[in-house]
């Protein structure tokens, strides 16, 4: 009796034991996905890996990177946020989980509509001159290194928060979308 005791508590014991390694495998409940592509859209999962064609409903996770082509466009989707990627333009994914989304904009153009005031404590957009948060739900554009060393923000719906260059600047949508433009600081 005693053998089959220990053999029911062991496979009970592993069976505890791999149900929890598999628990801490599971994907994040927060995955994105592309609503759509025009032109040459490609996504690869990490820096250096090789990059795919984007297909619609593609899924879209941490680390990914999406590039367009000259006059191609996207758009992602992570639950009701939209992130419209305009032509000849690089985004990071850089972290995308149930409280997070944040995004660098290497170069190009981005407009990101946020409607769920939930997701704003979580969401940055970095450029190579600065960041974006929102303070409100809303839409805002950013367009970076279209200028040498430059990013510019416009507002069009709610509330940003701009830093670069030293500097923390707030910008309110208002009748004519509120714009502001962040610099590389100039070397020593």
């Amino acid at each position: 009796m005693k053998p089959r005791f220990l053999m029911k508590t062991a496979a009970l014991l592993a069976l505890a034991v791999s149900s929890t390694l598999a628990l801490a495998d599971d994907p994040p409940a927060q995955v994105g996905r592309i609503a759509l592509t025009q032109g040459q859209v490609s996504i690869s999962a990490g820096q250096g890996d090789a990059a795919n064609t984007a297909l619609v409903n593609w899924p879209v996770t941490s680390s990914n990177t999406v590039t367009t082509a000259p006059g191609a466009r996207t758009e992602l989707r992570v639950g009701s946020s939209a992130i419209r990627l305009d032509g000849d333009s690089s985004l990071d994914v850089i972290q995308l989980d149930d409280d997070n989304l944040r995004l660098r904009l290497h170069y190009g153009s981005v407009n990101i509509r946020i409607v769920n005031p939930e997701v704003l404590g979580g969401f940055e957009l970095s450029t190579p001159q600065g960041r974006v948060l929102m303070q409100e739900a809303g839409r805002l554009r950013v367009d970076a290194e279209l200028a040498a060393d430059t990013s510019s923000i416009n507002v069009f719906d709610g509330v940003a928060i701009v830093e670069g260059g030293g500097e923390r600047l707030t910008v309110r949508a208002g009748p004519t979308p509120r714009a502001a433009r962040c610099a590389r600081p100039a070397p020593w």
